[in-house]
């Protein structure tokens, strides 16, 4: 016996992380290194020439390490689920089908608050959860999320 056509699935919505992730490392890098050449004053002493190397080489890892978070996460609303996904050389893709949906929430930091970003917390049957941390518009994934899981919206 053949089962029935099984119905697409359609991407409904999709957000990345806020850029706040990447500015963090990047100011904090940029004040660490104007306080290093500030006290460390060129001279041609080389241990005080690898520090203020260490101090650049120390912020660009940071600031790198940001990008690529930033560029290789996303969360995706399908009609069907939800689907984190992570990851440029090690991938990691989580995903809960919108009906075993229980909850979302949403927590905002302070900083958050400001720039309008907030942890996304999606949680399923059996204590199951999905968490993008920092995400750009997290009150529309909720109503989304809510507005499609037939268990949320009642």
């Amino acid at each position: 016996m053949q089962n029935g056509p099984s119905t697409p699935e359609i991407l409904i919505f999709k957000t990345k992380q806020h850029f706040i992730l990447i500015m963090i490392p990047l100011i904090g890098s940029v004040l660490l290194n104007l306080i290093v050449w500030a006290l460390v004053r060129a001279t041609s002493q080389s241990l005080l020439f690898c520090i203020r190397g260490m101090t650049v080489a120390v912020g660009l890892f940071y600031i790198t390490r940001a990008v690529i978070a930033y560029a290789t996460t996303d969360l995706i609303i399908t009609n069907q689920r939800a689907v984190l996904r992570e990851g440029l050389l090690r991938r990691h893709r989580q995903g809960i089908l919108l009906s075993k949906i229980e909850s979302v929430d949403i927590e905002q930091a302070p900083l958050c608050l400001l720039f309008g970003c907030g942890t996304i917390n999606i949680i399923g049957t059996g204590g199951t959860s999905i968490s993008l941390r920092a995400a750009a518009q997290p009150f529309e994934v909720r109503e989304f999320v809510q507005g499609l899981s037939p268990e949320l919206a009642l």
